[in-house]
């Protein structure tokens, strides 16, 4: 799981070069949006954006279905990736994957779980 809290954590995940660059941009439009929201340079643990990598515990992340504002599988021209919309209180949560880097339960809760 990498985590994003600061636009250095986005050159991070750019210099990583395992993530497709688009994702990281389309990461970095979400935490943009919410880093608007807070009127600073850093986000707060709670509202970091997240990218979910092979082997993370994605439900125990995700957490109970309550807390779940959406869940979208999306597409771009060489890959697919969820991004996952998480209620913390009155702030939001977004978090990403790639579609098929998990196990065949995860891949199978994930897809239940989509708003089409």
């Amino acid at each position: 799981m990498k985590i994003v809290q600061t636009e250095k954590d986005i050159e991070y995940l750019k210099i990583n070069k395992v993530t497709p660059i688009s994702l990281i941009e389309i990461i970095k439009q979400g935490f943009l949006q919410l880093l608007e929201s807070e009127n600073s340079n850093c986000l707060p643990l709670h509202q970091a954006c997240m990218l979910l990598e092979q082997g993370d515990d994605v439900i125990k992340i995700v957490g109970e279905s309550f807390g779940i504002e959406y869940i979208e599988r999306l597409k771009e021209s060489n890959f697919e990736y969820y991004r996952i919309a998480k209620r913390i209180d009155q702030d939001m949560q977004l978090i990403y994957t790639l579609v098929g880097v998990h196990d065949e339960k995860i891949e199978k809760w994930l897809d239940e779980q989509v708003q089409y």
